[in-house]
């Protein structure tokens, strides 16, 4: 279904007699035959904001629900705004919204003005069900190839007048409401095709399309013409104004005083992107509409945006409808100046039958733009009135001004004071917006410990903050998210300055310059020492961080998915997590995909919740196989409630990788437990490479048994294996409370001979329990018989909590033999060697 946009509108008064706990509501407003205001409250000491649905619940058999996703906006005269994006499905007569809007005392301070304030609503019902009538029209043909066509039969031709203009009603295609305009204008009739998609804040589009007029007589016979428009912000129609003459189309087209019209249309391009400049709307409910007379105006209140005065006006002028926004700023005999717009206006009927127009427009005095012999005001009350009642909307993009000072000095300030609510206001027109974070409980912080701030759109992105205590130091990295999908397709690149937020006003700063070409998070690791945090900038156990974000550039990139790759999902519900002790681990049940068994894994780590992927990718020693993965790792919760991460990895050999530290286990008891379970999920796509293992590569394998018998500094060995005529091991060892691995080549040293072997080798610990530590590749030159040991830092007693099964563990160790030479030759080992293993 074709989204379903609406605005509401409405001024707040007398907010200084509105106490804590009490409530302000607006008039009930209609739209689509559903009835909807808004709610303002205060709150603990912030403002909360609610849209509400008045439509009556239903019974059981006839259940209706709307997927609603709406703006709610703060507005100022001077052109300020503050604003709040948040999606909710409604189900019953509610309201939702926003608790804790905006601190009361910013409101006042930045919103107020004459104890009054402005709030806006731009909604849009993306789905719904039980309630929307699916039309069936005769003359409806499938979409197919980004094509349509748009079939009308206009009647009473004969009474057209110059410049009347007559239009059919809407209908979808491609989630677009398309209409067909006809106009008589210096005795040609003129035909239009009007794209009646809205503005949307912060977006700009375009549609380039071809299509072809076609005027149809009773007897076949065929008058046509063809065009290619880019219909966009700026134009609601295009079209030919002398198609044919009024003459010839009395005379050959028209019949019963009819003529049919059809246009097929072919969308060529499609373009959406952000837009930057300064937007408004009014919104008026005129009732008794019946009282207005010929000739006579009815003008709604003046409303002040970007400090300018503005009213809506319509008009019954010889029997039509006629609508207007006036502009009443005052002529200034100092300077002159003017006003470029991209106005669109709109009649909203409560029966969500609506007609749209859209133009440029230049105000250069105390004037009015619009349209005359719109409708006839017959026509009007037959299909746009109800109840007498009609709503008129206008949105406008300011394109450009001059002269006026007061206007060109409005933007978005930066807020002095680092309440939640100051950070979070999204500076517009610099591209510009703020992420706060309060992180609590810091001096309980283990090494490894995270916490995440809430997730926020803008600009129709996902942001977040996460700070960590690692090594000592507090992490700030600033997390740009999408919603899992196959591949990344946007590049983003913006500034962003890091804020460690002092009561004193002695704030840290740091600014980087960030590139986002995937999902996933850049910040600094090392912003100062805990210590120093904890000391200098702790409030009752918790501190303020904030994150100022410009974007310079969001571009969109082609959506490129390799062939071989495969996208799954797994999805574990683990039960019973109150009664999980430390060191159970709950797995998925296997899945098989690409070759290799995956489950997705919750583990009590400690009091810590651990989220892992595990691939069972089993190698042979003939072939070395790697699985290239990208994925989604979540932990969802309560009315879906999730913290999300993603990782990329290449899984070499049976191995594991995610996040050791989610979250405190008692914080996802609190926070995400329904029913005593949680819900575990891993959105994966992999690639798989699979290569034959050249003889100079070898791959060795050992089972350590017992290990609660091996003791300090004592080695466990392997099995020689010969290989190239050179004999290897690997080890174990426990040394100084920590496990070591060791590759061993045990080619001896003769009186006759000298040797050097230079390799690369990948030494990993594998458990029954899907948990895997992989070492990084190291390039070693052997000159004499001994034993090299891996990078990686793993206590003895992490290696028996988190790896031993059965008092066991596994080792592995991957060798890619480089060159070797003796004191005769200096010989590069082929992959025409042969190998024997002893």
């Amino acid at each position: 279904m074709a989204g379903r946009p609406f605005i509401l509108i409405h001024t707040f008064k007398d907010l200084s007699k509105l106490r804590e706990g009490q409530s302000y509501y607006s008039d009930i407003e209609v739209r689509y035959n559903i009835p909807w205001r808004l709610r303002i409250f205060k709150n603990d000491g912030f403002l909360g904001v609610n849209l509400h649905c008045e439509k009556e619940e239903c019974i059981e058999t006839k259940k209706w629900t709307f997927q609603t996703k709406f703006t709610m906006k703060l507005v100022t005269v001077g052109g300020k705004f503050f604003r709040r994006i948040v999606q909710h499905e409604f189900q019953k007569p509610e309201g939702y919204g926003m608790d804790k809007f905006i601190s009361w005392e910013n409101m006042l301070r930045d919103y107020v003005d004459n104890d009054s304030t402005i709030i806006e609503i731009h909604a849009d019902i993306v789905s719904s069900t039980g309630f929307f009538e699916v039309k069936y029209l005769p003359n409806l043909q499938p979409d197919s190839n980004n094509s349509f066509v748009l079939k009308h039969t206009f009647k009473n031709l004969s009474r057209f007048e110059e410049d009347e203009k007559d239009f059919s009603d809407a209908v979808d295609h491609y989630n677009i409401p398309w209409i067909i305009e006809i106009i008589k204008t210096n005795e040609f009739l003129g035909i239009y095709l009007n794209c009646q998609k809205e503005y949307h804040e912060g977006r700009k589009w375009s549609i380039k399309c071809k299509y072809e007029f076609k005027l149809i007589s009773a007897s076949g016979n065929l008058h046509s013409a063809q065009q290619t428009t880019v219909f966009g912000n700026g134009s609601s129609g295009w079209g030919d104004n002398t198609f044919i003459s009024w003459n010839d189309m009395e005379n050959e087209y028209v019949n019963n005083d009819s003529i049919d019209v059809e246009i097929s249309v072919k969308i060529i391009k499609f373009a959406d992107e952000p837009c930057t400049m300064q937007t408004f709307a009014l919104s008026h409910t005129i009732k008794n509409m019946s009282s207005i007379r010929e000739g006579e105006d009815y003008d709604t209140d003046t409303q002040y945006r970007f400090n300018i005065p503005w009213r809506l006006q319509i008009q019954r002028q010889n029997g039509f409808f006629e609508v207007f926004l006036l502009c009443e700023k005052q002529l200034c005999k100092s300077r002159k100046w003017s006003i470029k717009t991209d106005i669109q206006l709109k009649i909203v009927p409560p029966n969500g039958r609506s007609l749209l127009l859209s133009a440029i427009c230049v105000f250069d005095r105390p004037s009015g733009s619009g349209w005359t012999t719109l409708l006839r005001w017959n026509s009007l009350e037959e299909k746009y009135l109800v109840n007498d009642t009609l709503l008129i909307e206008a949105q406008a993009i300011i394109l450009e001004m001059t002269g006026i000072g007061e206007v060109e000095e409005v933007v978005e300030e930066e807020e002095e004071e680092t309440t939640d609510e100051s950070l979070n206001e999204e500076l517009i027109n610099e591209k510009q917006f703020s992420l706060p974070f309060t992180v609590n409980n810091v001096s309980k912080f283990q090494d490894g410990e995270k916490q995440w701030s809430n997730t926020e759109q803008h600009y129709d992105i996902s942001w977040r903050l996460r700070a960590r205590k690692t090594l000592g130091f507090l992490e700030i990295v600033l997390f740009c998210n999408e919603e899992y999908c196959m591949a990344w397709n946007k590049i983003i690149e913006a500034d962003c300055t890091f804020t460690l937020v002092c009561t004193n006003g002695s704030n840290i700063e740091q600014t980087l310059k960030l590139v986002f070409d995937k999902s996933g998070g850049q910040g600094i690791s090392r912003f100062i020492r805990w210590d120093e945090m904890e000391k200098y900038y702790q409030l009752n156990g918790s501190v303020n961080i904030q994150a100022k974000v410009k974007l310079n550039k969001v571009e969109e990139l082609p959506c490129e998915i390799l062939p071989a790759a495969k996208s799954f999902t797994l999805s574990h519900t683990v039960a019973n997590i109150s009664n999980m002790r430390k060191g159970t681990t709950s797995f998925s049940n296997s899945e098989e995909w690409n070759y290799a068994l995956w489950k997705v894994c919750l583990k009590n780590n400690n009091g810590f919740a651990e989220l892992f992927l595990n691939c069972g990718n089993e190698n042979s020693e003939q072939e070395s196989r790697t699985v290239e993965a990208k994925y989604q790792l979540s932990l969802v919760g309560a009315g879906g409630k999730q913290i999300s991460e993603f990782f990329e990895h290449n899984f070499e050999t049976p191995d594991s990788n995610g996040d050791p530290k989610v979250i405190r286990w008692k914080d996802m008891l609190e926070q995400y437990a329904v029913d005593d379970s949680v819900r575990i999920e891993a959105h994966v796509s992999c690639v798989p490479i699979a290569d034959d293992l050249p003889a100079s590569s070898l791959v060795i394998k050992h089972v350590v048994e017992e290990i609660s018998n091996i003791n300090e500094a004592e080695y466990n060995y392997s099995k020689t294996k010969k290989h190239c005529e050179i004999p290897w091991r690997i080890s174990a060892q426990r040394k100084q409370q920590r496990i070591l691995l060791h590759l061993h080549c045990d080619k001896p040293l003769t009186n006759d001979e000298d040797w050097s072997i230079e390799v690369e080798v990948q030494l990993i610990l594998v458990s029954d329990t899907g948990r895997t530590l992989t070492d990084i590749y190291v390039t070693h030159i052997f000159e004499r018989t001994e034993g090299i040991h891996w990078t990686r830092d793993l206590t003895w007693e992490d290696m028996k909590k988190d790896y031993m099964v059965d008092d066991s563990v596994r080792i592995e160790a991957r060798v890619k033999l480089v060159e070797a030479r003796d004191d005769k030759s200096y010989d590069v080992i082929t992959d025409d060697a042969t190998t024997s293993e002893q």
